[in-house]
C-alpha cells in the first residue's frame, strides 16, 4: 500500500510540475491600471520569464499594458493581438527569452514577440539574451503600424 501511496503522489506533483512549465500563461485584462507590473491587471498574475504574455483588445473602463519608467518586465513570449496596444516607456525594459507558436496568414511559426496591433517604445526590448527566441525573434503582422515603424525598438539581443 505505501508502494502505490508513494507512486501516486511522485505522478501527481512531476504532472504538476510539466503542467506548471508547458502551460504557463497570463492573459492582460486591465482590469486594475495601465501598470504592467500590478498583479490585478493580469489573469494569472505579473508574467515571469516562463510565461507565455497574451495581450487582447481591451475595451475601457480596462486599458492597455505600460510598462512604467524604470520597470524590468520579462516573459517567455508576448502576443499583441489585432488592436491591441504595448507601451514601452523610456527607462523601461521587456525582456523575452524564449517563443511561443504561432499561425498567421503565412502558416505556423514560433516567434518571441508578436505583433498584431500596435507597439510603442522608448524603452527596450531585449530578444534572446538567454535562450533562443524561435524562427522568428519578432513577428509583425500589424496592420495599424509599419515595418518603418520598428525604428523605435532601441535594443535587439538576437
Amino acid at each position: 500500500m505505501q508502494k502505490i501511496y508513494c507512486t501516486s503522489l511522485f505522478t501527481a506533483v512531476l504532472l504538476a510540475f510539466i503542467t506548471h512549465n508547458t502551460f504557463a500563461q497570463t492573459t492582460w485584462t486591465g482590469a486594475t491600471s495601465s501598470n504592467w507590473a500590478t498583479t490585478t491587471n493580469w489573469s494569472a498574475g505579473v508574467p515571469d520569464a516562463a510565461d507565455d504574455v497574451t495581450i487582447p483588445n481591451v475595451t475601457l473602463p480596462n486599458v492597455a499594458p505600460v510598462i512604467m519608467v524604470g520597470t524590468v518586465a520579462q516573459a517567455k513570449s508576448v502576443w499583441v493581438q489585432t488592436s491591441a496596444a504595448l507601451t514601452i516607456n523610456a527607462t523601461g525594459s521587456l525582456t523575452i527569452n524564449g517563443s511561443g507558436s504561432f499561425s498567421g496568414t503565412s502558416g505556423s511559426f514560433t516567434a518571441g514577440f508578436y505583433n498584431q496591433g500596435t507597439v510603442s517604445n522608448s524603452g527596450n526590448l531585449i530578444l534572446g539574451s538567454t535562450a533562443s527566441v524561435g524562427i522568428y525573434g519578432i513577428q509583425n503582422s500589424s496592420t495599424s503600424k509599419s515595418s518603418s515603424d520598428w525604428s523605435d525598438l532601441d535594443e535587439f539581443n538576437w
